[in-house]
């Protein structure tokens, strides 16, 4: 189910959605340079540099001005958000990034390893990278409590374009015009 971009244009507000380790900020950062528009990674709008969140407040202020800007790629889910069905309608474009539980988990285990104690993109500023059992739990339950994602986003706007990323094909496919 890839589909392309409007033939009036390229996309100008693009959400990329997936669990950990799917390949999210991977994609937007890719998304951003191909098209020329700002990423916001939204795990840096929620998180403080010691992995606390911020006051929901904050981060809820924080992405309505996000997604009030005319271009944008917003990296990340936070589908529980209030603000989460205005991000959708928003959207020109939502791209699903999806890959086997077993490949998100060993992604999100490998770039633990490569960014331990150092900064990586999407990542909090000035939080250095952390391994967390919880963490990995979080990855499966929220697998099991998304797993048909596309059709939760069409329930909020069923207008809304959806490509879904499984392979790098996928996305030159997507952004092709």
């Amino acid at each position: 189910m890839v589909e392309t971009l409007p033939p009036e244009g390229r996309a100008r507000r693009i959400a990329v959605l997936g669990r950990a380790g799917s390949g999210k900020s991977t994609v937007a950062v890719a998304l951003g340079t191909t098209l020329g528009l700002r990423v916001v990674h939204l795990d840096q709008l929620y998180w403080s540099s010691d992995w606390r969140p911020v006051a929901s407040e904050r981060f809820e202020a924080l992405h309505l001005a996000a997604i009030a800007a005319d271009a944008w790629i917003l990296d990340g889910g936070y589908t529980a958000s209030p603000s989460f069905a205005d991000r959708l309608r928003r959207a020109d474009l939502v791209v699903i990034t999806e890959a086997s539980l077993a490949r998100c988990l060993y992604r999100v285990v490998r770039r633990t390893i490569r960014y331990r104690g150092r900064l990586r993109t999407g990542g909090p500023d000035g939080a250095d990278e952390q391994f967390s059992l919880t963490f990995l739990i979080w990855i499966v339950r929220w697998t099991w409590k998304h797993r048909d994602l596309a059709g939760e986003i069409a329930a909020i706007d069923p207008d809304v374009r959806i490509a879904v990323v499984r392979r790098p094909g996928d996305l030159e496919r997507a952004i092709a015009a």
